[in-house]
């Protein structure tokens, strides 16, 4: 159909060839950006700016008329102006849309309207994220809710909620933002998504950001991601076979039953995990003199209660393998060593200082984990 013919139709009221139009015109201003990753985050501050203003006014015409693709277009818009740091065309463009009050999903038949349906309700939820001046988290939650309701809904094969939500908590990790991570996880770990109830159970293991450890909650969502995630993620269950496993050995949220650790580190070790593999291989050959070695870890030791566990394995092949190769790491290492046992002396019954360095250091050993040091048995070097 031509854009006469388009044109002609929508002035007579057709909502889809208003979106058509709306389209046609947004397609066109991409083709002069021409880089994909560019379109999305350009959003009218480059390239014909009359195309994608077009654009915007066929996409707000047909919005009004209840159509869900342009509705959608209008959303993606604002989170693309919000990405471009362009706040007031964000913001003018996010009151026109929250005037319309359109979000119905029971006027809704066929398949297609569904699927877009679900991409608004995510699209609404990250602007409530992160525009300020409509920031409410609390929104943000309920249309991340009522995405993940509708994803089973109508059975949607891309999980496109699911995907969102798994992205987003990713993200907050590599910013170091736990809160958020928190945030993200606990609404995934709601709908029982595994990768959701993993990252959940590392938050209260290591007590991140403004969460408390909870030894009997890390536990559960353990459990739970064991039985949620996706046979094909392979990497994500045998972590949290591994996570489980080291609750039971050392009676983490739970009572200790080293055989059924040694189950768990066996069945994530066949999943292909280094770290399970390894103890399973040197758990029966524990040392009992690492303890008794001059390079003790005086406070890692006080905070969790012994020389031998998974986040004093981790401090110590990071003092070996990395802090004693630099110069300033040595130096540290020094002053550690004739600071600590002093500290530890005076101070290491005082609740301040076991809360203080207990958020230090899980901060530091879920880095570090993280980032591929092992938590498994080890020698000093």
């Amino acid at each position: 159909m031509s854009v006469e013919e388009l044109l002609k139709k929508a002035e007579s009221g057709d909502s889809e060839a208003m979106y058509k139009l709306g389209t046609f015109y947004f397609d066109e201003y991409c083709g002069e950006i021409g880089d994909v990753n560019e379109i999305m985050s350009s959003m009218g501050k480059i390239g014909d700016v009359k195309k994608f203003d077009l654009a915007t006014m066929w996409f707000k015409k047909s919005s009004v008329l209840g159509n869900y693709k342009a509705q959608t277009m209008l959303i993606s818009m604002v989170n693309g102006h919000i990405k471009r740091n362009m706040y007031d065309r964000a913001l003018s463009l996010y009151n026109f849309i929250n005037k319309l009050n359109f979000f119905k999903k029971e006027t809704l038949v066929n398949e297609e309207d569904k699927v877009w349906y679900l991409r608004m309700l995510l699209g609404l939820a990250e602007i409530h994220m992160l525009l300020e001046e409509a920031r409410d988290l609390d929104l943000c939650e309920d249309y991340l809710n009522r995405a993940l309701q509708y994803e089973k809904e109508i059975n949607d094969t891309n999980k496109s909620a699911s995907n969102y939500i798994i992205d987003a908590i990713n993200d907050c990790i590599d910013k170091d933002n736990y809160d958020g991570m928190f945030f993200f996880s606990n609404i995934g770990a709601s709908h029982g998504i595994g990768g959701a109830q993993y990252n959940l159970g590392c938050i209260y293991k290591f007590g991140l950001g403004n969460t408390d450890i909870n030894p009997q909650k890390a536990f559960y969502w353990f459990e739970q991601a064991i039985k949620n995630c996706p046979a094909n993620d392979i990497k994500m269950l045998g972590n949290a076979k591994l996570n489980l496993g080291v609750c039971y050995y050392e009676g983490f949220g739970t009572s200790v039953n080293k055989e059924k650790a040694q189950q768990l580190y066996k069945e994530s070790a066949e999943l292909g995990n280094e770290n399970a593999k390894d103890n399973l291989i040197n758990n029966s050959k524990k040392s009992s003199d690492n303890s008794k070695n001059s390079g003790c870890c005086y406070v890692a030791t006080c905070i969790y209660g012994s020389y031998d566990c998974p986040e004093v394995w981790t401090l110590r092949r990071f003092r070996d393998n990395t802090l004693k190769h630099l110069w300033f790491g040595k130096i540290f290492i020094k002053l550690y060593y004739t600071l600590s046992p002093k500290a530890v002396k005076l101070f290491g019954n005082k609740k301040w200082f076991n809360k203080l360095f207990t958020f230090i250091l899980n901060k530091l050993v879920y880095k570090l984990q993280n980032n591929g040091v092992d938590n498994n048995p080890y020698s000093d070097i």
